[in-house]
């Protein structure tokens, strides 16, 4: 039962199933840390802050394809995550984030079923992904917030772990087809946040800017940083 719960929640599928998806998703996992240390010298930091088991919410920014990719391959379990709608109509790519645990939401707009599967997802003390900006930023900085993964986190008591993705953008910033290769990419995770699960609509209104404000500012800071670094390096 726990492999069920673990690798297809809320689906009581035949055990060479569950055993195959593993495998899948193992060799699935080790090929793009091959790929992304190779051509984009792929570097986690902090690890070790990660939780062991959920209720928990992934909280990265959002600047790239990569995204969806970096991240998940960097913990060391399979957990589920929302996924624009379009990524799935992508070559491989769509294929590739469902074998991940991918569900499909649409963009900018009130998608009440994908929420509705995060909160079952998350009341079985898994871990789920959630970009909070939505939508790929267009510029690499960070984009306002959407309510969605606080809203989630304040109604379910959720832990949330923000990361930061230095240098995607560059890597395969969003108006490019194809990424460019040999340009760094970091993960950092940052420390975990703690919520109240809240059961009044008014005060999860009312709390969601401060829980977004808490998601945005180490990763804020990282960015900020990045910045930094590239124009010292620009005048060299």
């Amino acid at each position: 039962m726990k492999l069920i719960r673990r690798y297809a929640p809320g689906l009581a599928r035949p055990r060479g199933d569950i055993l195959r998806t593993n495998v899948l998703w193992e060799i699935t996992r080790a090929v793009f840390i091959l790929y992304f240390r190779i051509f984009h010298f792929l570097r986690y930091r902090c690890q070790n802050l990660l939780p062991d088991h959920g209720p928990a919410i992934i909280t990265p920014n959002h600047v790239s394809y990569y995204d969806a990719l970096v991240v998940p391959a960097g913990i060391p379990y399979r957990m589920r995550f929302m996924a624009m709608e379009p990524l799935f109509r992508v070559p491989l790519l769509g294929w590739f984030i469902s074998l991940y645990g991918a569900f499909p939401v649409k963009l900018k707009s009130a998608d009440k079923g994908a929420v509705s599967q995060t909160i079952r997802v998350l009341e079985r003390n898994e871990v789920v992904l959630i970009f909070p900006e939505g939508g790929r930023s267009p510029d690499g900085k960070l984009a306002p917030f959407e309510q969605g993964a606080a809203r989630i986190a304040l109604t379910t008591g959720a832990t949330l772990v923000p990361v930061s993705i230095i240098g995607a953008y560059e890597a395969w910033p969003k108006h490019h087809l194809l990424p460019r290769w040999f340009r760094p990419i970091v993960v950092k995770y940052h420390q975990p946040i703690s919520v109240p699960k809240l059961e009044d609509r008014h005060q999860i209104k009312e709390a969601i800017p401060h829980v977004n404000a808490q998601i945005a500012q180490p990763i804020q800071r990282r960015l900020a940083a990045w910045e930094r670094l590239k124009r010292i390096k620009s005048r060299r």
